[in-house]
């Protein structure tokens, strides 16, 4: 019904909404203008490729648009890496490494919450809140600190890839296991 609803003359795409692990869904019917409502700003980039995942993460698919370089596919990858390591980890009989492995995700977007606050739009405590399941703010803030937090591990493990560094000692191992 959405999708009969579209006016492709008054909006960009259509928003389905995420939740705290899972990264909101966009369709965009031009790739050139991408809008991020959650902070209420509009920014124009050349999307290079994107991940598509259904509510449970037992679906994904990365796409590769025409912009893509050498590095999308790996950024995508560290995506669906995260997304798989959160969900695996949420079980009750996940092992322990998995559920260590994704405290140790946590701990390393609260030691950048500040950068994470500053990409969001929203403020250090709010991302704190959030980590810790505590948020009250709005839905577009959650939006956006999720997604902050989704970007930063796809470019730590796009960087990891490339250059063979972790972005923490800590996170290293979490690394080396997936890259395996």
């Amino acid at each position: 019904k959405a999708i009969e609803a579209f006016d492709p003359e008054q909006h960009d795409g259509i928003v389905f909404d995420g939740d705290e692990w899972n990264s909101p869904e966009y369709i965009v019917m031009d790739p050139d203008q991408v809008r991020n409502a959650a902070a209420g700003q509009e920014y124009f980039q050349s999307a290079r490729g994107y991940i598509t995942t259904n509510a449970n993460r037992d679906f994904m698919a990365i796409t590769l648009t025409g912009n893509a370089n050498l590095s999308t596919f790996i950024h995508e990858s560290g995506h669906a890496f995260l997304f798989q390591l959160l969900k695996d980890a949420a079980r009750e009989d996940a092992p322990q490494q998995m559920k260590d492995d994704a405290a140790i995700v946590k701990a390393w977007w609260s030691e950048n919450a500040e950068s994470i606050a500053k990409e969001a739009g929203v403020t250090v405590d709010d991302v704190n809140a959030w980590l810790a399941d505590e948020f009250n703010g709005t839905p577009s803030d959650a939006q956006a600190i999720n997604t902050a937090v989704n970007e930063q591990f796809a470019r730590g493990f796009e960087a990891y890839v490339r250059e063979g560094k972790a972005p923490s000692a800590e996170l290293r191992p979490a690394f080396a296991r997936f890259k395996a």
